[in-house]
């Protein structure tokens, strides 16, 4: 199992090992602990295309990457998004909105949406509502939190 993504001391970080997961369980107050896990469905699916594009831009950007170098990796991107498609009851079809299950770069392109949301948008919620841990694999999320 994968753990990722521990709110800590006012920013998120990442379990190497279980055994750092474990030393958080254990310091905190079982009797005001409890644990709240759900879903994100249909992820891949709901992935916006276009605002993975900007976050892939927003990166090299950041890292300051060469305009040549950075050209070349959003036309990538392009073409991974636009070869979206799947197949169906002896059909092809073409995903115009979100990524196609079971394509080859949809989980890679997903964790890179989901790991901006979750730090971007999720990392001041968690902050401010008293969560211990937040922990995902894929689509699987896991909350422990003060009661």
């Amino acid at each position: 199992m994968k753990y990722t993504d521990q709110v800590w001391k006012g920013g998120l970080a990442s379990f190497k090992k279980p055994q750092e997961q474990d030393k958080l369980l254990q310091n905190s107050h079982p009797e005001r602990r409890k644990f709240a896990s759900f879903d994100i469905t249909n992820m891949y699916t709901n992935i916006p295309n276009k605002k993975v594009r900007e976050i892939i831009h927003d990166i090299l950007i950041k890292n300051d990457v060469d305009q040549r170098i950075k050209k070349v990796i959003l036309d990538i991107c392009d073409v991974i998004m636009q070869q979206n498609y799947y197949f169906f009851s002896e059909k092809y079809y073409i995903h115009k909105y979100g990524l196609a299950m079971g394509a080859p770069t949809s989980s890679i392109v997903s964790e890179l949406y989901i790991q901006h949301v979750e730090h971007t948008l999720f990392s001041p919620i968690l902050r401010k509502c008293r969560i211990l841990g937040y922990f995902r694999y894929v689509n699987d999320v896991l909350t422990i939190y003060k009661h």
